[in-house]
């Protein structure tokens, strides 16, 4: 009898033991997938950052070079127009006067220009322009610092090959015997500042049209310029903080009425402005704004000649930058642009009371604006704007830019107090009850805000500076620096 195999049937739990293996099996497959593709989407996700990490890199080199062209292209514009505006002055006086222009060939008569090839330049003997001229050409010796210019006469090729920023700006030809005088022969530029989007309390808003501004910028050369006094304030800043005072603008009355100092004062032909050298030598800001603040109203006050020398240049610039700070104070004064509403307190509320916050873009932090609101008691819709280029201290892509459009946020430093009377009047106000201004750690904007308060005849009991310290604003009132 023949035996047959038999296969045993797996039993249930067999069946069940199997098909989870094989599920298992088939889910460690499908992750080992899953892990491989992951592995290859990633390499192709990280090639692809590299990529656009370069890309960036490559950009941000871009707008790098972008900024820089567009500074450099910026000051150069401006010395161009400069240039323009000195020639033109110069051509018209040469002109008018029927006189050879050019060693070139070219005469002025019966109304034009005509070539003479026969041309021979004769011997002119000009006006003496003292050392103005003579050692703005180069042929001036090489003599101690002294208030007076002595040189001898220039001849025609000398003047018209003198610097442009500085010969050509001169408005006629006279006698210099003062660097003073030379600075005051200068040709100063004049800045136009935009129209201003305004918005009141209520939403409501208006446009307050730009206006035109000097700013009192000019060029000269600098051997000339440093035959003259200049003051460096700097040297007394630690004196200053050390001089008993209720406030800061009372210790620079006290600092500067001790002695003969005012004296040395009147007789510099320009200066350099106040920084904190030990702080600056530490890495930290070295501007002092409030301190410019209230110098530059204590200088005015007294009727000192106000000139600034950009600090910005090199010992062997031929010309300098300068800022004639009561040149800026002459032409609002003749323009007569002084603010019409009057400043009183009132007990019906309708004086108004207002921040000028000129730090930064114009626009002040949540953090700012409780700061401000501690030390004054106004809210963030009593805030006033001033957009400016960013101070040389902010931070950002387009923080430190403020050399770059100088000139620009001057004209808009000047322009802000035109803006009160229209303010006042769409306020439903009916006077002025206090002002506060709060200043950018730039101190070449404070200089200017300090000659427009002036300028505007604001009522230095009515306006005062939001001095930051150690998280806080203080108020200094304007009329600390007293009158004079």
């Amino acid at each position: 009898m023949a035996e047959y195999a038999t296969t045993k049937e797996p039993t249930e739990e067999q069946t069940l033991a199997t098909d989870a293996y094989a599920l298992t099996y088939q889910g460690y497959e499908y992750v080992c997938r899953e892990i491989k593709q992951n592995k290859a989407e990633l390499a192709a996700i990280q090639t692809l950052l590299s990529e656009e990490q370069q890309k960036l890199a490559a950009i941000q080199t871009l707008v790098s070079d972008a900024e820089a062209a567009f500074a450099s292209k910026m000051g150069e514009s401006k010395m161009l127009e400069d240039d323009l505006l000195a020639h033109k002055l110069a051509m018209d006086k040469l002109r008018n006067s029927g006189k050879v222009l050019f060693a070139g060939g070219l005469e002025f008569h019966d109304g034009k220009y005509v070539k003479s090839s026969d041309f021979h330049q004769k011997p002119v003997t000009p006006d003496p322009l003292e050392s103005s001229t003579a050692l703005a050409a180069g042929g001036g010796a090489k003599s101690p610092p002294s208030e007076k210019c002595d040189a001898g006469t220039p001849s025609v090729k000398e003047v018209n090959e003198d610097s442009p920023y500085t010969q050509m700006q001169l408005r006629d030809r006279r006698t210099f015997t003062t660097v003073k005088e030379v600075i005051e022969s200068l040709v100063y530029s004049y800045e136009d500042s935009q129209s201003t989007q305004m918005r009141l309390r209520d939403g409501t808003t208006f446009t307050n049209p730009g206006g035109r501004y000097c700013t009192g910028i000019a060029y000269i050369n600098a051997t000339v310029l440093f035959q003259g006094s200049i003051y460096d304030f700097s040297d007394d800043v630690p004196g200053i903080f050390d001089t008993d005072g209720a406030n800061l603008a009372e210790q620079i009355v006290s600092f500067y009425n001790d002695g003969d100092k005012l004296q040395k004062l009147r007789v510099m032909a320009a200066c350099f402005l106040p920084i904190n050298r030990d702080a600056k030598s530490k890495g930290r800001n070295g501007d002092l704004p409030n301190v410019t603040y209230f110098l530059t109203l204590f200088l005015l006050n007294h009727g000192i000649d106000f000139v600034v020398v950009d600090p910005k240049h090199n010992v062997t610039d031929k010309d300098v930058r300068i800022i004639n700070v009561s040149k800026v104070l002459r032409d609002l004064k003749d323009r007569n642009l002084e603010i019409r509403t009057a400043f009183e307190k009132t007990t019906d509320g309708r004086g108004l009371s207002t921040v000028i916050y000129q730090r930064g873009n114009g626009h002040p932090s949540d953090k700012t604006c409780d700061q401000i609101k501690k030390a004054t008691g106004l809210p963030r819709d009593d805030i006033m704007h001033t957009i400016l280029v960013p101070g040389k201290y902010e931070n950002g892509l387009f923080g430190g830019n403020c050399y770059t459009e100088f000139s620009k946020s001057v004209a808009s430093v000047l322009h802000q107090p035109s803006i009160i009377d229209e303010w006042v009047r769409r306020s439903n106000k009916s006077s002025i009850e206090e002002m506060f201004t709060v200043l950018d750690p730039f101190s070449g904007y404070a200089l200017y805000a300090a000659v427009s308060h002036k300028g505007y005849g604001i009522n230095p009991d009515y306006m005062s500076i939001l001095a930051f310290y150690q998280g806080k604003y203080t108020p200094l009132k304007m009329s600390s620096i007293g009158e004079h």
